[in-house]
């Protein structure tokens, strides 16, 4: 069922996004960091550690949550195709 539902696929392109998202964010707190120009505000550096980890943490928690649906959904795309949800149940035990 996860060849059917194409979730290699969709997985892939998830995991890029997440990544994608740490390396901006990354990208932006070391510009921020280390980056010249006038004095650094401790406030600025705050604020953008908190905002890159508030971004990273929802991007991995969607891909969390995309991750257990797609089980369940390749779980009773299985219990469809056997139509035996009790040998099922016993084959996930």
């Amino acid at each position: 069922m996860h060849n059917k539902n194409n979730d290699v696929g969709i997985l892939i392109i998830s995991i890029v996004f997440v990544k994608i998202f740490s390396f901006l964010v990354n990208i932006i707190f070391k510009n921020i960091l280390f980056g010249r120009g006038k004095k650094k505000d401790i406030k600025i550096i705050i604020i953008s550690l908190v905002l890159s980890l508030v971004v990273y943490l929802i991007s991995m928690l969607f891909n969390l949550h995309y991750l257990k649906k797609q089980e369940y959904m390749a779980d009773a795309g299985e219990d469809e195709m056997t139509k035996k949800p009790l040998a099922l149940a016993y084959a996930l035990l």
